[in-house]
């Protein structure tokens, strides 16, 4: 089955501007892919080339949502793959693979780092059944259950991942724990090294003279 891998970027400054798409390379020559697919919402065009297709929204800052959407409906691999180039790193090339493999299970909805589902955060009207979410900033799905059950575009991006992965399992899907990646939110990885992927805020939480 043909890999997709897909990532959003919105930059603000020069040196924001340049951090992300040298960030970007890295990964993608870290990665495994059939395609690749960077939508960008910041307020102006990225003026570089770039080892994938490259699709500004004109200004427009549809958010996370609409951005993940748009890149869907555009690409033609069966698995797809979101990192967060902004937060994350590629240390071993096969995490492509590992992070895809539980999709082969077609009662996988989506697969990356699971977390406990708060999702009174999200909307008190939710019903309590999910437990768990796949953390946002990395995770695997394929096209089609994307293409039918897409994200909302109301999510800056915060919590997005938390409707998403209770949308999932309310329409009867399972998340996969997939323990070679590591995601988290808003905190720092201690060892990075010890997963073929890892997410995190280490680069955050630098720029604001912390101590990690």
């Amino acid at each position: 089955m043909s890999v997709g891998l897909l990532t959003v970027m919105h930059h603000q400054s020069g040196e924001d501007r340049d951090r992300l798409v040298s960030r970007l390379r890295d990964i993608l020559a870290m990665s495994p892919h059939d395609e690749a697919v960077v939508v960008d919402t910041s307020p102006t065009r990225l003026d570089a080339a770039l080892p994938c297709k490259y699709v500004w929204t004109g200004g427009w800052n549809i958010f996370y949502g609409g951005a993940i959407n748009h890149a869907v409906s555009i690409m033609k691999s069966d698995k797809l793959v979101y990192f967060s180039v902004k937060r994350g790193k590629a240390h071993e090339s096969r995490w492509v693979e590992e992070i895809t493999a539980p999709l082969d299970d077609e009662k996988c909805g989506m697969a990356g780092t699971l977390a406990p589902c708060q999702l009174q955060v999200v909307a008190n009207d939710l019903d309590g059944t999910a437990k768990v979410h796949v953390q946002g900033g990395l995770w695997a799905a394929r096209r089609e259950v994307l293409l039918t059950r897409p994200y909302s575009p109301h999510f800056p991006q915060c919590y997005s991942d938390v409707w998403m992965s209770w949308k999932l399992q309310r329409d009867g899907f399972r998340l996969s724990n997939v323990p070679s990646v590591r995601a988290v939110a808003g905190g720092v990885i201690k060892d990075p090294f010890r997963y073929s992927f890892a997410v995190d805020y280490t680069d955050h939480w630098a720029s604001y003279g912390k101590d990690i």
